[in-house]
C-alpha cells in the first residue's frame, strides 16, 4: 500500500513472482518509482544469488503485478 494523503490518493500494489521491490523517490520530484523484482538488490553479488534463477534455452518466467487507485 502506497499512500500519499497530500495528494489525495492510495495505491494498492500486487505482485506474483517478486518477493522484493525497488522504490525510487527523487528528492524535491513529484514522482516515484515502484518495480516488483525476483531477487534483493545486488542479488548478483550475494552468497546463494537470492532470487536469481537462470533460464534455459525455451523456458521462461513471468511476473504480474497490478496497481489499483484509490481516491481518499
Amino acid at each position: 500500500m502506497i499512500e500519499q494523503p497530500s495528494a489525495g490518493y492510495r495505491l494498492a500494489c500486487r505482485a506474483s513472482g517478486a518477493q522484493h521491490f525497488l522504490l525510487f523517490c527523487p528528492q524535491g520530484q513529484g514522482f516515484f518509482c515502484f518495480e516488483p523484482v525476483s531477487h534483493p538488490v545486488n542479488a548478483h553479488h550475494l552468497p546463494g544469488r537470492p532470487g536469481l534463477r537462470l533460464l534455459q534455452q525455451g523456458e521462461a518466467m513471468s511476473l504480474t503485478f497490478t496497481m489499483q487507485y484509490q481516491a481518499l
